[in-house]
């Protein structure tokens, strides 16, 4: 009898939460059509860096926030954000990760930064997934972002972000509408 509560129990356990990620096909249309007409908020839970041996002593040494390890860093009560209000773009995501090219002497913060039209915005829709993909270009000071959004039906978020000066990072947060008008 313990044998199959052993087995019932983590079967039941996963399919329930599998259940739970899908969505509606309301809540699917929902929010393509959010991620379509560009006017959203992204807020993230965990930012992903790549695990480095930085990231690794930084981790050893206990300067990582709360609940977070060198390849996963929690930010529930950090200030983060993507915001798209019409054309235009607010980002504010704070950055873990290695600086390959030093920056210039007045920058002080090690967020990536960014507020005004991107270079390139282009939003794909994979039907059968039921989810978005944003591709989006843009340039801060000398430093130039490739951001990929993958936007699920469930309004999760994936993101990721390379740049011409510091290592790739990943965060995972939820897509809302917009509090603009």
């Amino acid at each position: 009898m313990k044998t199959i509560a052993y087995i019932l129990i983590p079967l039941l356990f996963l399919t329930a939460c599998k259940t739970a990620q899908k969505a509606t096909p309301e809540q699917a249309a929902a929010t393509k059509a959010l991620v379509t007409e560009g006017n959203y908020e992204i807020t993230f839970s965990r930012a992903n860096p790549l695990n480095t041996s930085e990231m690794a002593q930084l981790s050893s040494a206990n300067l990582l926030p709360m609940d977070s390890r060198a390849g996963q860093i929690n930010l529930v009560g950090t200030t983060n954000y993507i915001k798209k209000h019409n054309d235009s773009l607010q980002v504010y995501l704070p950055y873990y990760g290695t600086r390959q090219i030093g920056s210039s002497m007045n920058d002080n913060n090690a967020a990536i930064e960014f507020e005004g039209i991107p270079e390139t915005y282009e939003v794909t829709y994979d039907e059968a997934k039921q989810r978005s993909t944003v591709k989006v270009v843009f340039k801060e000071r000398s430093e130039q972002y490739n951001l990929w959004l993958t936007v699920e039906a469930n309004q999760r978020v994936h993101a990721r972000v390379n740049s011409t000066q510091r290592t790739a990072i990943g965060y995972r947060g939820e897509l809302s509408p917009s509090s603009k008008d």
